[in-house]
């Protein structure tokens, strides 16, 4: 009989909401996060939201291009 091999998966997507965390240190802050109305239900028959945010918002992988200029970046990974 052939084993079946199972891969359990972790969730780590955190909510995109004004509890995300944002990078900062001592001489340096990613931008802020910030959610607003682009249209309404009313207005055109859907909701669509207008996102901000720095690309180290959140959860996020890290690709050798955010530390080297000459890096890979996540699409050519």
């Amino acid at each position: 009989m052939k084993r079946i091999h199972t891969l359990k998966v972790i969730d780590l997507t955190r909510p995109i909401d004004g509890f995300l965390d944002i990078y900062h240190s001592k001489d340096y802050s990613d931008p802020p996060f910030r959610c607003s109305e682009w249209c309404s239900v009313e207005e055109q028959g859907f909701r669509v939201s207008r996102l901000e945010l720095g690309t180290q918002t959140g959860t996020h992988i890290d690709a050798p291009a955010h530390f080297t200029s000459d890096g890979a970046t996540l699409e050519s990974l």
